[in-house]
């Protein structure tokens, strides 16, 4: 019980420090900077029953990291990360599966 009581603070903690980063529109990030700095934070937030905050990010990444065809670009920038050479799919990947 001790345990997992270390292990619910951890994860309060955790949330409270990613959600400390999101934006009164629900964005995290500047959207120039692509999607790599929060593909997976909606995830995150769902699984942690965060739904409210999801959505948002959710809803921010519809209006300012989506291209009319559906893409995941942002604006004009796939993402730093070396994975999107390799990997196209896998930060759409991980915003559609938070979704």
């Amino acid at each position: 019980m001790e345990r997992e009581s270390a292990y619910r603070r951890a994860i309060d903690r955790g949330l409270a420090y990613l959600l400390s980063w999101q934006h009164p529109d629900g964005g995290v990030s500047d959207p120039r900077d692509g999607v790599d700095p929060f593909c997976k934070l909606i995830y995150a937030l769902s699984v942690a029953g965060r739904a409210t905050e999801a959505h948002r990010l959710a809803d921010w990444v519809s209006r300012h990291a989506m291209t009319p065809d559906g893409d995941f670009t942002g604006m004009g920038r796939k993402g730093t990360a070396d994975v999107y050479a390799n990997a196209y799919t896998y930060a759409g990947s991980w915003l559609v599966i938070g979704a």
